[in-house]
């Protein structure tokens, strides 16, 4: 896992070995064991690597990494989990090796297969690679865009491509500025952009997951998509039972081969279900007699810890552990450090969100000081099971419409259970009237806005009326940035083409961004089983009541794991998710920057937002001593990190 750069110039400026190194080091984080940097003899073409070491710990494997012909180039951000039986395959067709990396791997099976490579891998990357003979750039990335690649495109200059977008304010001559559409599409809907090929930033864009780009030395580049998951969808499995069992199994290979490792390795537990499966999993192969390249550090679990508040679930990740046996390190916030790590991570972070990243970025850091270098996490059941409300809610509108009435009142059973008791009332007619189904129990539509009035601050009607051209989010509204169609033809034959657009496009990406920035701050390398191609390609083939039905999301998921773990933790509805306590940070620690932040010229002046009219919602908040409630607090930080980064340009 690494931080890895590159630039390819074609306009007569040759790159200089401290015009790639600054540009590189802006990664230093990322790869805090080593560097490595390469430049063409014509000095057209630049490469760049932060190293952190995984597999195969000696300078052999050190990057920018050359091919035993020295035909290619590569640097390159990931790991290729099934290295070993490629290696096998490759050594069988004459490859000779000198490491014990994946990296090696990858450029051996580059040579050998080309871009056909790429649907053999089962892991997650990002690479470049250059070709010396036909003096091309290839940029690729993985299936789900698990690990990410931005590109910076300057037209009749260069392009150049990095892991993080603050790099490219590294780059000599480029000044960065915010692109005032999608800065403002990112602040309304900060899930939005990252799966869509875009970001807040003129001419910065993500190479979109399972693509490749391919430029050479005059500048001509071309784009194609390597993998579509809808193309890849397997027959239905014959009952529940056969499902439950093939599932297992795949899931249990999953973490095998992510827990190879030659650095200890943990993982990060909430105590929800996601993180517990991978725990529990993690923990049985770890006591079997045999391992596959593990270290002797892999044990341990670490939890973040908020006391006294809503979103702490410390608790239940000592009852995972306790009924395991294993040990579990709580992370404890400091109130007191709370202000400037906000500010500072959010910079670093470089990217709009509903709330801070520092739940994960003191998570990791810790594991980072206890010499932990893997952490194995539970990120994805809730975009591939029905784990978010509004999934739940749409899947029980379609089996309205469809007249399956006793599988919608199941799934409306679910829904209200991802909620408190005491909100069931409100959320049962809050999920009847965003349908406009209604009837002599059910709201109407005028009633339905009341209700959404009540979640949505005030100040947010008028808050962005200073961009006039901003798009009206709508559904139709993704389609003018959207370059996916799958998931149309998707919704053609199933009925969870929300879940399949939010896994592909929507929430994933976003997450998948979330936990590479959060993690990677720390030089902590994040691994993901339900990622693994084999089990998102499985659970989009088979029906949706095996994931969500007989009152539970996650259900398929649920019965794998209740052989290893307690029904507190397998029977769990009620969804808290890795999220900080916005609410007691807005009322507490944030309180005094909050209020100075709503008066500086800059954010009042602002091109973006109607600053003055958020100044005068904060501060009636502020003076009224009522506490913020959560949507507030989610509505208000996308515009305040958005302030933060911008100032920092």
């Amino acid at each position: 896992m690494c931080g890895i750069a590159g630039i390819l110039r074609w306009d007569g400026v040759s790159i200089s070995k401290a015009m790639i190194a600054s540009f590189t080091d802006s990664l230093e984080h990322r790869g805090p064991d080593g560097k490595g940097i390469w430049i063409a003899e014509n000095s057209k073409i630049g490469l760049g690597h932060r190293r952190l070491a995984i597999l195969d710990l000696t300078d052999a494997a050190a990057q920018p990494f050359h091919d035993n012909q020295s035909r290619y180039v590569l640097t390159y951000n990931g790991e290729i989990f099934n290295f070993p039986d490629l290696k096998k395959e490759l050594e069988g067709i004459g490859c000779i090796f000198k490491t014990d990396s994946d990296t090696e791997v990858l450029i051996n099976a580059w040579a050998a297969w080309g871009v056909n490579c790429l649907r053999k891998f089962n892991g997650m990357w990002a690479f470049g690679i250059w070709d010396k003979i036909d003096q091309t750039l290839w940029l690729c990335r993985d299936r789900y865009g698990v690990k990410p690649l931005y590109t910076l495109h300057e037209s009749g200059k260069f392009l150049a491509f990095a892991s993080e977008t603050q790099a490219f304010k590294h780059i000599e001559g480029y000044n960065r500025k915010a692109n005032p559409e999608y800065l403002n599409i990112a602040i309304q809907r900060p899930f939005a952009l990252e799966g869509s090929g875009k970001t807040a930033f003129q001419n910065i864009h993500p190479l979109i997951a399972g693509h490749w780009m391919k430029i050479d030395i005059n500048g001509n580049c071309k784009t194609q998509r390597w993998w579509n998951t809808c193309d890849e969808l397997l027959p239905a499995p014959n009952s529940y039972q056969e499902a439950l069992e093939t599932l297992d199994e795949l899931f249990t290979d999953a973490c095998r081969i992510r827990m190879r490792s030659d650095v200890p390795i943990t993982s990060a537990l909430s105590g929800g279900v996601d993180s517990s499966a991978v725990f529990s999993r993690v923990w049985k192969i770890g006591n079997e007699q045999t391992h596959d390249r593990l270290h002797e550090r892999w044990s341990s679990a670490f939890t973040a810890s908020f006391p006294g508040t809503q979103f702490d679930e410390t608790e239940y990740a000592r009852i995972v552990t306790r009924h395991l046996g294993a040990d579990l390190l709580e992370v404890a916030y400091d109130p007191l450090k709370i202000v400037d790590r906000v500010i500072s991570d959010t910079i670093r972070f470089d990217s709009v969100y509903l709330v801070p990243v520092t739940v994960g970025t003191v998570l990791y850091q810790a594991m980072q000081m206890a010499g932990i270098r893997v952490s194995l996490d539970g990120s994805g059941p809730d975009e591939l099971m029905y784990g978010y409300p509004h999934l739940v809610a749409d899947a029980w509108n379609k089996m309205k419409s469809i007249g399956n009435s006793e599988y919608a009142n199941d799934i409306e059973n679910t829904y209200l259970n991802l909620f408190k008791a005491e909100e069931h009332n409100q959320m049962r007619l809050g999920l009847h009237a965003q349908f406009n189904l209604t009837d002599k129990n059910t709201p109407t539509r005028t009633n339905a806005q009341k209700l959404y009035d009540q979640f949505v601050p005030s100040f947010i009607k008028n808050a962005y009326r200073k961009y006039t051209n901003a798009p009206t989010l709508t559904p139709s509204w993704y389609n003018h940035i959207i370059t996916g169609q799958d998931v149309f033809n998707y919704s053609e034959k199933h009925a969870e083409a929300l879940l399949y657009h939010e896994f592909h496009y929507g929430y994933m990406p976003t997450i998948l961004r979330n936990f590479d920035r959060a993690t990677m701050m720390s030089g902590i390398e994040s691994r993901m089983p339900f990622m693994d191609y084999r089990i998102v390609n499985y659970m989009f083939s088979m029906p949706m009541e095996y994931k969500l039905g007989s009152g539970y999301t996650k259900r398929i998921l649920r019965d794998i794991i209740r052989k290893d773990l307690p029904p507190q933790i397998t029977d769990r509805t009620w969804k808290v998710g890795f999220n900080p306590p916005m609410t007691e940070w807005f009322d507490g620690p944030l309180k005094e920057w909050l209020a100075d932040t709503v008066n500086e010229k800059s954010f009042l002046e602002s091109e973006f937002w109607n600053g003055k009219e958020i100044q005068k919602y904060t501060h009636q908040k502020l003076s009224s001593n009522t506490s913020w409630h959560i949507h507030e607090c989610m509505t208000l930080w996308p515009v305040l990190s958005s302030h933060l980064i911008l100032k920092s340009r």
